[in-house]
C-alpha cells in the first residue's frame, strides 16, 4: 500500500487478476465448508456466547436431547478450516478496498491493520473452538464457557470492524470528493 505504515502479507499477491483469483478461491472454500457443516438446527452463536455454565449446559442438553452432539462436534471441526477462509477473504476485500482509496486518506491507512484484525479474529475463533470442543466433551464446570464467550465476542467484534470498513469504503466511493 502506498505510504502506509502497516503492511499485510496478502499484499504480496499482486493486485488485479491474481488477487481476484485468490479471493475467488477463498470464497469457493468459504462456501464449500459452509454447506458441509450439516447443522441447520444448531445455533452455534448461542453456545459461543453462553457466558455461564448453566447456560452452556442448557444448550448442550437441548442438543443432546435431539441427538445433535456429533453434528456439533463435526461443525467445530469444519470451523477450524472455515475460519481460515472467512478471515482471509475479509482481509483480501479490506486490502483491495484500501488500495482503491487515495493513499494518504485515513481510511486507506486503516486497511492493513483491519486486514490483520481479520486474522486475529480467526485466532480468537480457534481458541473459541477449543472451548466449544471442551464443552461438548462435558467440560462446562470450569472456565470454558466464559473463555469461549470472551474469544467469541472479540471475534465477532473484529469481523464487524472489517465489515464496517467495507461499508465505509462503499460510502467513500459514492460520495464525490471535493
Amino acid at each position: 500500500m502506498h505510504g502506509a505504515s502497516w503492511w499485510h502479507p496478502l499484499q504480496l499477491i499482486p493486485a488485479g487478476t491474481p488477487r481476484c483469483a485468490a479471493l475467488v478461491v477463498t470464497a469457493f472454500f468459504f462456501g464449500a465448508l459452509g454447506t458441509r457443516s450439516g447443522a441447520p438446527n444448531l445455533c452455534f452463536a448461542c453456545l459461543e456466547l453462553a457466558r455461564t455454565r448453566q447456560h452452556a449446559e442448557m444448550i448442550i442438553g437441548q442438543w443432546q436431547a435431539h441427538d445433535l452432539i456429533d453434528v456439533a462436534r463435526r461443525c467445530v471441526q469444519y470451523d477450524n478450516w472455515f475460519l481460515l477462509a472467512y478471515s482471509t477473504g475479509l482481509a483480501l476485500l479490506v486490502l483491495a478496498a484500501a488500495e482503491r482509496l487515495p493513499p494518504a486518506s485515513m481510511l486507506a491507512q486503516l486497511g492493513p491493520p483491519i486486514a490483520w484484525a481479520q486474522w486475529l479474529a480467526a485466532a480468537c475463533d480457534r481458541v473459541e473452538n477449543a472451548g466449544l470442543t471442551a464443552m461438548l466433551a462435558g467440560q462446562t464446570q470450569g472456565r470454558w464457557p466464559f473463555v469461549t464467550f470472551c474469544f467469541a465476542a472479540t471475534k465477532f467484534a473484529l469481523i464487524l470492524v472489517g465489515l464496517a470498513y467495507l461499508i465505509l469504503f462503499l460510502v467513500a466511493l459514492a460520495v464525490p470528493s471535493r
